[in-house]
Parts: C-alpha cells; structure tokens; sequence
C-alpha cells in the first residue's frame, strides 16, 4: 500500500511539472510560433497584418522563422513610392513560395535575387546604382489576387519589372475557384460572356471568415511550444492520414468512370488540384473555365504593367510533381482513386506559353525546372514534409531568375 501511495504522488507530481511547464511557455513566449496574421482586405481579400512580429513553423517542427511585415503588410522592408532615376525597381508577385515563410527573409528568393543583381552592378558599367527587389508575395494568393494586388498596391510604386511569380500546381486551378467555391467574401474576377466581370468583396461574409479564423488560431495558439506535445499531435496526425488513405481507397476502389464519382474525387481536399492535370480537350467545365480566366486575367496584368511603363515577365514555380513526373506511380499509392486517371505534368506549363505568345517570343517567360532538377540532384530542394523550396531551392531559384533577367536589366 506504502509503495502505491508513493506512486501516485510520483505521478501526481509529474503531472504538475508538465503543467508548470507548459504554464511557464504560454506566459514566456507571448507570441505563437503560427499565429494567425491575415486580415480581411475588401480590395483583395486578404492581407498580412502590417508591421507584424512573430514566429512560424508547422506541426513536424521543419523551420522556424522570424515573421516581420512592412507597414503594408508585406515581407520585406519598407520603400518609398518615389524613387531615383538610378534605381531599378522590380516588383515580384506570388504566392506563399514567394512569401517564403519557411525561410528567414534575407533567404528568400526574392531578397537573394536582389543581393545577386546588386554583386553584378558592382561589375557592370551602368547608369543604374541600385536595384530593387520588393516581395508582393501572399499565402493562398492565385492569379485573379495577384492582379488585384497588382492593382492596390503595386502599381504606385511604378516598378520597372513586374515578376509574377506563378506555382504551376495550384494558381491556374485557383482562378476558377468561384464555380464550387463561395469564396468567403472575398473580390474576385468571373468568366461572363467570354470576357472578365470583377465582383467586389462581400465585407460580411469576409468579416464572419476572419473571425472564425482567428477562433480557430486561438485554439491552436501554443500548438507547438512543447516537444512532447507536439509528438503528439503528429502522432495523431499520422494515423488520421493513414486512416483517410484507408477511407479513400475504399470510396474509390473500382475504376472511376461514373462521372459523378469523378465529382466526388474532385471535392477530395487532398485531389482538388490535380484536377488541372486531366487531358479530356475541355470536357471539364472547371477546368477550361480555369484556362479562359486565367489568359484573361495575365492580359489584364500585362496591360496595366505595360501602362505603368513597366515590364510584364513571368517564371512558372513547380510543384515535385512538375519536376519528377516519372515519381508519379510511387506518388499514387498515397493518392488512392487516381491509378487510373492519366495525368499530364506539362500541362499548366505548356498552357501559360499559349496565354503568353508576346511574352513567350521575347523571352520573358521562366520555366523554373530546369535549374530546380540541376540543384536537386546534388541535394533535396524542399522540406521533407512540406511542399515548399527550402534554403537550397530558394537559392536555386534566386539564381536562375538573376540568371535570365541579367543581359537585358543590366544595360
């Protein structure tokens, strides 16, 4: 009996270390590792919080960055709206591999490209002193965001290049979102009659998002402020997907060619984008809807670049599944319910230069694969669980857009 008494004021005792603990770490670290730092924008949906401070990371604890944002809620430093003739201002439009969060700032692509171009004017005779790299890069960003962000806040600081920076996996999907999607408020651009309709935000509806966002970062606020916790919650994590695998492979266990099942894999989170890599010559109606808007949405870009002066370049980002299509059948046994589907892997690449022809001719398209395969043959390029370049494919990225914007912004 003396010896049971004393275990369980052994247990009790380390069940009250562990809550002093984790007590001590909410009150020492006042800022979460993955806070919540959107906010409702009407003109573009959504925004970084400007002048924000914290940390990020994700549950398999990969990276942790510092998060800082300029005063327009942007990743970088702040810029004047004038600048010197001697200054070349190149503005770069993307996503969250632009935004980079996995990354410290200083590694991103964005500011790598910068410190490159800056070493090349030391060596050149040129009227330019300076050159700008201002990351416009937003998570969650597609196409028709990008364009609206152009217009913002990207065309008062009149850059003389304007790079978009296009994740080839998932942007030209995105752009159709409308057609199954609500869209949480947000302002948006829709195919009507053949030509592009911008909607205005809905400011309700965004509002009720945000505040369910920001309830739900709350619950997660110290997700990651203890090791033990966390393998916890990977732990969990890692048996949900195993379990969701097990489900899907029982959904979709006969071939699929029941048009409503395909629907119904389609709506699969997990299957959504590779939608887009589907050759059914336009059966899709998401899909050649995505085609329209999208070719619509970068005529838009490149107009309004064109009438600010500037110049309209654009460099295609790919997923893995652009770069090793050959892995797909290994892939595909996590994906259950596409064995049978064919997948074409150029496709959003071979679709941008058609949308492009001009931009395509003069050499201002990027495709980003080739040097992406050259740097990850000596090393990984992303993160081992998440889908993101880490600092080699940052880098790898960095030089490959120096690379090809050298011989013509160098003059």
């Amino acid at each position: 009996m003396l010896k049971l008494h004393k275990a369980g004021i052994a247990l009790l005792g380390c069940i009250a270390a562990l809550g002093i603990a984790e007590l001590l770490t909410r009150t020492l670290a006042p800022h979460p590792r993955y806070a919540g730092f959107m906010l409702p924008d009407e003109r573009v949906g959504s925004i970084p919080k400007p002048a924000y401070r914290g940390r990020a990371t994700n549950m398999f604890g990969e990276y942790d960055t510092e998060i800082r944002t300029n005063k327009e809620g942007f990743r970088g430093r702040d810029y004047s709206i004038a600048k010197s003739e001697k200054v070349l201002r190149i503005a770069i439009l993307g996503d969250s591999f632009t935004f980079a969060e996995q990354v410290p700032e200083e590694s991103t692509f964005v500011r790598r490209t910068e410190i490159l171009f800056n070493q090349m004017l030391r060596k050149k005779n040129t009227s330019i002193q300076q050159i700008e790299c201002m990351n416009f890069g937003v998570g969650g960003y597609d196409t028709y965001q990008q364009a609206l962000c152009y217009e913002a806040f990207v065309r008062k600081y009149r850059p003389d290049i304007t790079l978009l920076a296009m994740y080839a996996h998932n942007d030209l999907l995105g752009n159709a979102f409308y057609l199954e999607d609500n869209g949480f408020g947000r302002p948006c651009f829709r195919l009507t009659n053949g030509s592009l309709q911008k909607i205005p935000a809905d400011p309700v509806q965004l509002m009720e998002n945000y505040r369910n966002n920001e309830d739900r970062f709350q619950a997660i606020r110290w997700y990651h402020h203890l090791h033990l916790y966390n393998l916890w919650k990977q732990a969990l994590w890692e048996i949900r997907q195993k379990q969701k695998r097990a489900e899907l492979a029982q959904k979709f266990a006969t071939p699929i060619r029941n048009p409503s099942t395909i629907k119904q894999l389609w709506r699969e989170g997990v299957y959504h984008n590779y939608r887009y890599y589907v050759d059914d010559d336009g059966k899709d109606p998401v899909v050649a809807e995505a085609d329209a808007v999208t070719r619509l949405l970068l005529k838009r870009l490149e107009t309004m670049v064109q009438e600010d002066g500037g110049r309209l370049c654009v460099a295609l980002l790919p997923a893995e599944e652009n770069l090793w299509p050959e892995r797909w059948p290994e892939r595909v046994k996590l994906l259950p319910g596409l064995e049978n589907i064919p997948m074409n892997f150029e496709r959003p690449f071979k679709r941008v230069e058609m949308f492009l022809p001009e931009i395509t001719a003069r050499g201002d398209l990027l495709d980003l694969r080739p040097p992406l395969r050259q740097t990850a043959a000596t090393g990984p390029i992303f993160f081992p669980r998440d889908s993101h370049y880490n600092l080699r494919g940052q880098e790898a990225v960095a030089q490959a857009i120096a690379a090809w914007l050298e011989p013509s912004t160098l003059k």
